[in-house]
């Protein structure tokens, strides 16, 4: 009996973390924070990934030159 019950509160602590888990995709794709909390983690395991990436977010950050007034 006591296997049962450890096995039950080793699932229910698996769930209670899955459920959390869940809900906090759910609060940073609201928030829009997603992207930034799996930079850490392909900076890491990833680098190439992470470099494309960045990349990616500093060319998308340039602004075209403007025309001045005085250029008309």
């Amino acid at each position: 009996m006591g296997v049962f019950w450890t096995f039950l509160a080793v699932a229910a602590g698996y769930g209670a973390v899955m459920w959390g888990l869940v809900r906090f995709a759910r609060f940073a794709r609201r928030r829009g924070i997603d992207g930034s909390l799996m930079n850490v983690v392909d900076e890491i395991y990833h680098p190439i990934a992470f470099e494309s990436q960045h990349e990616t977010q500093v060319q998308e950050q340039r602004l075209a030159p403007r025309r001045s007034d005085e250029d008309r």
